[in-house]
């Protein structure tokens, strides 16, 4: 898991800013579940928006 977020922000770990890195970290973690929630939140109302119209 650490790799692959390392390769999305390709920054490397210095550990005199270790606690501000771990923040960029956690940060881009978050924003990717709430991409992926919003995003599948989205595919479902236009799913369902089709579904509703079909009865």
């Amino acid at each position: 898991m650490y790799d692959q977020i390392k390769m999305i922000i390709d920054h490397s770990y210095d550990n005199s800013y270790g606690g501000e890195q771990q923040y960029i970290y956690y940060i881009c973690g978050a924003l990717i579940i709430v991409l992926a929630a919003v995003s599948l939140d989205l595919i479902y109302r236009v799913f369902s928006h089709f579904w509703r119209s079909g009865k």
